[in-house]
């Protein structure tokens, strides 16, 4: 299938193509889905949270940050990152080196 070519409005070289977008219609695309491969036992959800402020030394001091985790199906805090915009959080997340 064939992508139809979008005008926008406002340009620029990063973004997440949403910005400048004419009609909301040119925002949905059929997407085949991914496979489920984990579940999460939401009995690990409160230990999970309670691990969060091992990684939120700024918002611990400021109280207005965001988060982004990992967390294992165990519910094991396996890296995280904090920022004032939680996209941004999400991709020094994804980011990390292990």
């Amino acid at each position: 299938m064939a992508l139809k070519a979008q005008r926008r409005n406002l340009t620029g070289r990063t973004g997440c193509s949403i910005c400048g977008t004419e009609q909301l219609s040119q925002l949905f695309r059929p997407i085949n889905p991914l496979p489920f491969m984990q579940s999460f036992s939401l009995t690990y959800l409160d230990q999970a949270l309670s691990q969060l402020n091992t990684f939120q030394k700024i918002d611990q001091l400021t109280g207005c940050t965001h988060a982004a985790a990992w967390i294992t199906s165990f519910g094991e805090l396996a890296g995280g990152c904090e920022d004032i915009d939680h996209h941004v959080a999400l991709d020094k997340l994804l980011g990390m080196k292990s």
